[in-house]
């Protein structure tokens, strides 16, 4: 938790700026300076939806901050989708530094998913590019990224590593933060390699680079006091306790902080009656509504009623083993097993015996796994980027065969030119040219036709309406201006669709542009979805259905809730578009034409297509489209 809590304070870095001063910055600037996540992503898309090439400086920059706004929202699969996209956009740029930012800000999801080795195997990659960037700075913080995941899942040493590592890299007035992490990670290895005052050494190191964070420096507090009372210092060890829980701002922090303080409070005096205020303090964890909270007071509440009452504790212990949400404290259910193997009659204690010790060594073999876990991912890292290094060094070497082989194809084509005499140079020249006014004339002719069906049909009509204004009543001129503005939208609707790289993207974005503001919308898997298993055929089709069905929210249904959900099997893509607007009844005519339009397209490509609607019951679409 408290490792957790310390990687949260950290201040995403921003690198230096070297864009042009454009709407795209200034969206970007809006969006540094809003206060609200929502108001900060509104920012960001506007300065991403304003750039006008996918090389502008500025744009990576809008992405970043763009993922972080989206974590803040807990839309974890968008941001997700917008790291990748970060990342790509990076490749496409060849910018090492920004690839190395996508790789953490994706780690930076991860964790809060809490999936530590995800997290490690991402940061390790933004590691590798970071060494061939020798940015010093920026790989310290990759090592703090990877030192904080395995600290996380309680692998101690190699985490200590890393943050050593770290510390010899990082700037001490510009990384500071990251300095106060790693000194943090450095003491909690001490910790719990049981030499309590080289940790607490440490801990104070991270208490002075933690540039004033309450948040933090509470953290940090609270840790020195742990090790204070189990060295004896008691006094001094409540002092710190007493103002940490004065003085805490966070309300889920400042219960456990004082809690903790009543717990160690009877510890050092066992004549207290604490048994109220323990009860008390587990009433308000269940208020807060966090598991973690409810099982830290159940785990305080049993160590309290192991030396005070023997029946409370076996009622406790039980409700810790039988606590089924998600969240599980491995600390509690040991305390759990050893009171009922402790206060139980042997013929009942002897089951829960054998249960204790399946549980310790599954967690025995769950903390080896994730160390040779951590171990193979960085193994894994660092022979992939020795086998891009040496695909890198082949194509080098193709490259010079090609040139070579290339240089002596020339001197051949030209000896062969020069016997074939100058005639038989002047008609393959004739011949060239030839070809080339033919594709060219061509070429100019598919403009002309493209230019005439997008262009000259709106024109034409605008001109008509605005000699027959004077002339016709104004309904009939809102009457032509309405056609001219179907004519107009259907040229925009069909614009090119970008089937590349950024195909998701793009996908995302016109999803965003046709929801309403006043329609929240979910968004769900598109993260697990491999386009490129995809045609170009098929991509264009899903684009532009999705489009049909938003354009129709935002013009007709009046949904207060938009779902859309992407699954892909071995077979098929699965997509389910759901809203709770006011629906129709696929039996009337414009609805059975929308109906078909939507299942052409679909059919096209062998697909399959169902829809779920009555009046006032919402649209559920289930599309199937083969792999």
């Amino acid at each position: 938790l408290f490792i957790i809590l310390l990687i949260s304070c950290q201040k995403q870095e921003t690198g230096k700026t070297a864009f042009d001063q454009n709407l795209s910055n200034t969206f970007y600037k809006k969006g540094l300076k809003a206060k609200s996540p929502k108001d900060k992503l509104g920012y960001f898309n506007q300065g991403i939806k304003a750039s006008k090439s996918k090389k502008d400086s500025i744009l990576p920059y809008l992405y970043e901050k763009k993922i972080y706004a989206l974590n803040s929202q807990k839309s974890y699969d968008s941001a997700l989708v917008y790291s990748d996209s970060l990342i790509r956009l990076s490749q496409i740029n060849n910018n090492l530094y920004f690839q190395t930012k996508g790789y953490l800000a994706k780690g930076e999801t991860f964790k809060n998913l809490g999936n530590h080795l995800d997290w490690f195997r991402v940061s390790s990659r933004a590691k590798n590019i970071a060494l061939k960037l020798k940015d010093s700075n920026l790989l310290g913080v990759c090592l703090i990224h990877m030192a904080a995941a395995q600290s996380g899942m309680e692998d101690n040493l190699s985490a200590q590593e890393n943050a050593t590592e770290a510390l010899s890299l990082l700037d001490t007035k510009k990384d500071s933060v990251y300095i106060s992490t790693a000194y943090d990670i450095i003491g909690r290895a001490y910790e719990f390699s049981g030499f309590p005052e080289d940790a607490i050494r440490e801990y104070k190191n991270s208490r002075k680079f933690a540039l004033n964070d309450s948040l933090c420096m509470a953290v940090v507090d609270y840790n020195i006091a742990s090790i204070l009372l189990d060295i004896g210092q008691k006094q001094k060890a409540l002092s710190i306790l007493e103002r940490i829980a004065r003085d805490t701002k966070d309300p889920a922090l400042k219960k456990s902080f004082k809690e903790i303080l009543t717990l160690r409070k009877w510890e050092t005096n066992k004549n207290l009656d604490i048994e109220n205020d323990l009860l008390e303090n587990l009433a308000d964890s269940k208020r807060i509504g966090s598991n973690r909270l409810i099982l830290a007071s159940y785990k305080h509440l049993l160590i309290y009623y192991t030396e005070t009452d023997s029946e409370k504790a076996l009622k406790v212990a039980d409700k810790i083993l039988k606590f089924s949400p998600g969240y599980k404290s491995e600390k509690a259910i040991k305390k759990a097993y050893e009171a009922l193997i402790q206060f139980l009659p042997p013929e009942k204690s002897k089951a829960y015996s054998k249960q204790y010790i399946s549980f310790r060594d599954s967690i025995e073999a769950k903390n080896l796994k994730v160390q040779n876990a951590f171990a193979k991912i960085q193994y894994d890292e660092e022979q992939k980027l020795k086998e891009i290094d040496a695909l890198e060094t082949q194509a080098e070497l193709k490259d010079e065969e090609a040139k070579h082989l290339k240089n002596q194809q020339i001197i051949l084509l030209l000896i062969l030119l020069i016997l074939a005499g100058i005639t038989g140079f002047y008609f393959y020249f004739q011949k060239q040219k030839h070809q080339k006014e033919k594709l060219r004339e061509i070429y100019q002719t598919e403009i002309r036709l493209s230019k005439t069906i997008h262009d000259e049909l709106a024109n034409d009509l605008y001109n008509v309406m605005s000699r027959l204004q004077p002339a016709i009543s104004a309904s009939e001129v809102d009457k032509l201006e309405n056609i001219y503005k179907k004519t107009r939208d259907i040229s925009r609707k069909n614009n090119s669709v970008d089937t590349g790289n950024f195909f998701l993207e793009n996908l995302i974005n016109m999803v965003g542009e046709n929801t309403p503001g006043s329609t929240r919308l979910f968004i769900k898997g598109t993260q697990n979805i491999d386009w490129s298993k995809f045609s170009e055929e098929q991509k264009i089709v899903i684009f532009r259905v999705l489009q049909e069905l938003f354009i129709n929210l935002q013009k007709h249904s009046e949904a207060s809730n938009v779902a859309l959900s992407f699954e892909q099997n071995k077979s098929s893509l699965e997509i389910r578009y759901s809203d709770n607007g006011k629906g129709f009844n696929p039996e009337t005519k414009k609805s059975k034409n929308g109906i078909q339009n939507v299942e052409n397209r679909i059919f096209s490509i062998g697909g399959n297509v169902t829809f779920d609607s009555e009046p006032g019951k919402g649209l559920k679409v289930d599309i199937s489209i083969p792999a």
